[in-house]
């Protein structure tokens, strides 16, 4: 007799991905770590490349805080979602959901500061792309919940 799929089974898909789409994420994921690891380098060793990034008012102090959350979720979030999805799939395809979802929170942070004080576009426009892309790695092999 067969036993009926758990519904923690139909949740997760990745187990259905092709190699090459699970891989061709986790490449773009390890990217993403790097690039947000780069940004906030300069961020921090050059802080007069801050007023492409961030609107005037906003502190250093402000940044330093966004700089936290930022590395912790989606650079360091990047990295082990990458990771997860060469090793663990599964977990992997959740981590990626997870980084998706801050990284989606960013961008509505940087529209918001954008439209309200008509600075920082550049960085509303690359938090959008990063977000796109994201999704894609999200989505790719089909929706998270079925």
């Amino acid at each position: 007799m067969r036993v009926p799929p758990q519904p923690a089974d139909e949740m997760l898909a990745a187990s259905d991905w092709s190699p090459v789409t699970r891989h061709a994420a986790a490449r773009y994921l390890a990217l993403q770590g790097v690039a947000g690891g780069a940004w906030w380098l300069m961020l921090l060793a050059w802080p007069h490349s801050r007023r492409w990034f961030f609107p005037d008012a906003l502190s250093d102090a402000g940044i330093r805080a966004l700089a936290v959350a930022d590395i912790s979720l989606f650079v360091v979030g990047s990295f082990v979602a990458a990771f997860l999805l060469h090793r663990r799939p599964d977990w992997g395809l959740v981590a990626t959901a997870i980084v998706a979802g801050a990284t989606a929170y960013a961008t509505l942070y940087c529209w918001g500061a954008s439209v309200t004080t008509g600075e920082a576009w550049l960085a509303t426009a690359l938090m959008s792309a990063a977000t796109a892309m994201t999704g894609v790695c999200v989505w790719s092999p089909g929706p998270v919940l079925i």
